[in-house]
């Protein structure tokens, strides 16, 4: 059995961060390997846990971890939390970053993000840490890369109803997210969907250096059915990391032998074994020299 351990981390600006650290019993531990996982907008940290656990069992380091202003790492009401989607990525994914790194200095850190978790890693000022990253379900969020009806479902989210939502109740309620989003969360979230150049600044100017820095391996999964991150979206985040050495696996649903794989059934318990099998294959061959 793995040992699993709440704790917080503070980040550089004194935000205080909750987080699991879930690690391998002795016996278990045949990776100097950490690996962070980064939630989807809108998921608690919880609910990678059987994932995490698996790796753990693996014999890997791991931890997850809430974004500023969500679940176990709210700060006081959401409605007057000054936290930005930019916060999650330059302040508490690199935070998380630099607490693995030293910590455990002489171990390799792999980071596994989910939707936007996988957006944060080109946010982060210190993503030279990572020795391979793997990005499940992640597009770029702009509307245009949408079609059919999904696709104008997308421009009125961005330019109608995200807006509508925080200036009529402050925030946007956990019925339209998965969890309550502090107003600068969302709405520079739908500003980056209204933009061609998705990561931008309040001005519109792309900050992609961080996308272009990461120079390591890096996995995409994406999966036809997935309405949250169409081929097209995944395919404009992949071209962000243009200096990654990238691979990218596509699934449908026969592959897993399932109706549905969507944008969430990765991390869960009945994801075939076979595909955590091979994730964890890949961790091991990206990390070991």
């Amino acid at each position: 059995m793995s040992a699993v351990k709440e704790l917080t981390i503070n980040a550089q600006d004194g935000y205080v961060l909750g987080a699991t650290l879930y690690e391998p019993e002795p016996y278990e531990r045949t990776h100097n390997v950490s690996v962070q996982i980064n939630s989807a907008t809108g998921t608690p940290r919880g609910y990678y846990d059987r994932f995490a656990l698996y790796l753990a069992e693996s014999g890997f380091r791991v931890l997850t971890y809430d974004y500023r202003g969500t679940f176990g790492s709210k700060a006081g009401n959401v409605r007057t939390d000054p936290s930005s989607m930019r916060d999650w990525g330059e302040k508490d994914f690199a935070a998380v970053l630099a607490w693995f790194y030293e910590s455990n200095p002489e171990n390799k850190i792999v980071s596994i993000g989910h939707s936007i978790g996988g957006t944060l890693m080109g946010l982060a000022p210190n993503n030279t840490l990572i020795t391979s990253a793997i990005n499940v379900a992640t597009p770029t969020a702009y509307w245009r890369y949408w079609s059919g009806l999904t696709k104008y479902e997308r421009l009125i989210q961005w330019y109608l109803l995200v807006p509508l939502i925080v200036n009529t109740v402050g925030y946007v309620p956990s019925q339209f997210a998965g969890g309550a989003l502090p107003r600068g969360v969302a709405l520079e979230w739908a500003r980056w969907g209204r933009h061609a150049e998705f990561v931008v600044d309040e001005h519109g100017r792309p900050l992609h250096e961080g996308f272009k820095r990461f120079n390591r391996p890096l996995l995409f999964y994406s999966f036809t059915d997935d309405e949250f991150a169409p081929p097209a979206a995944v395919d404009a985040m992949r071209d962000l990391y243009s200096n990654a050495i990238i691979e990218h696996k596509v699934f449908k649903p026969a592959d897993w032998g399932m109706r549905s794989i969507g944008h969430f059934t990765f991390f869960r318990k009945w994801t075939p074994q076979s595909v955590w099998r091979q994730t964890v294959k890949w961790i091991a061959s990206t990390t070991e020299s």
